[in-house]
């Protein structure tokens, strides 16, 4: 059973983003960030477009990691 998150990292599993989209109460503020490879930007903009907060492409550094997390958390 799911607690109360409070944030979503998913690695490139677009089904992990319809958690947010349901009328689940502990998941629809949920911010979602996701790990990609994806290297085309037109895929980026359509991730975000559907609800995502922010994406790290990989290979990632540590450093972009964690202050893209930070933004999503303030």
């Amino acid at each position: 059973p799911m607690s109360n998150p409070t944030m979503l990292v998913v690695d490139e599993d677009p089904d992990h983003l319809e958690l947010r989209r349901r009328d689940d109460p502990r998941t629809f503020f949920v911010p979602v960030v996701m790990l990609t490879s994806a290297s085309e930007q037109s895929e980026s903009v359509l991730a975000l477009k559907g609800g995502l907060n922010s994406y790290v492409s990989k290979p990632l550094s540590y450093a972009d990691f964690a202050l893209r997390l930070e933004q999503v958390r303030s």
